[in-house]
């Protein structure tokens, strides 16, 4: 916490560093942060390290929307959830990592009305928090609960509601049919898989 505070008044109160070079340390200080939990095995640092990790964009934003950039970042730190999913089973962390994304995600799409953004990381989001869920379960061995089922169904209606909303705005029918069914091939080859 302290790093991430240091970096961000180095950048906004005294002007120390570019924005550019605040972003990259702010980063760097996430991945020690995970490689220090991981190495000590301690859920509470991944937390606080990816909690931070998800700030880093809106503490140094300069009031320029980027959602491209935003979501893009967004989903190397889902990257890291899903390699962290892989070798542990913090779930305070993973279902951490997935409200924060879907909240902001959600809330960036009643803003705004760009039917390529929401489609594309719509589709990335739900895909990372699917695997995560798929090799948690796989490598793991660990059994499922009520939470993890709801986990599903909460990760598949808010990338069903949010894609829809996305080809909906666009005004094309064909579009919406078309995002239904890439629903449809989805969970077909989810189910053909297993």
């Amino acid at each position: 916490c302290i790093a991430y505070f240091t970096s961000y008044a180095a950048f906004d109160f005294y002007q120390l560093m570019p924005q550019g070079m605040a972003f990259v340390i702010m980063v760097g200080i996430t991945v020690v942060t995970v490689w220090q939990a991981l190495s000590y095995n301690q859920q509470v640092i991944a937390f606080g390290g990816l909690v931070g990790a998800y700030f880093i964009p809106f503490l140094l934003s300069n009031d320029t929307d980027n959602p491209a950039f935003l979501f893009a970042y967004m989903s190397i730190i889902n990257g890291g959830i899903l390699y962290i999913s892989t070798k542990k089973d913090w779930k305070l962390t993973y279902y951490a990592a997935f409200l924060i994304t879907w909240w902001i995600f959600f809330e960036w799409s009643n803003q705004h009305n760009n039917v390529v953004i929401q489609l594309l990381f719509s589709s990335i989001f739900f895909l990372i928090f699917t695997a995560a869920y798929l090799f948690k379960k796989l490598q793991l061995k660990s059994p499922d609960d009520s939470w993890d089922q709801g986990y599903l169904v909460v990760n598949g209606g808010v990338f069903l509601f949010t894609g829809y909303l996305g080809a909906k705005g666009y005004k094309a029918d064909w579009l919406t049919g078309a995002f239904l069914m890439y629903n449809v091939l989805i969970y077909a080859g989810l189910a053909y898989t297993f």
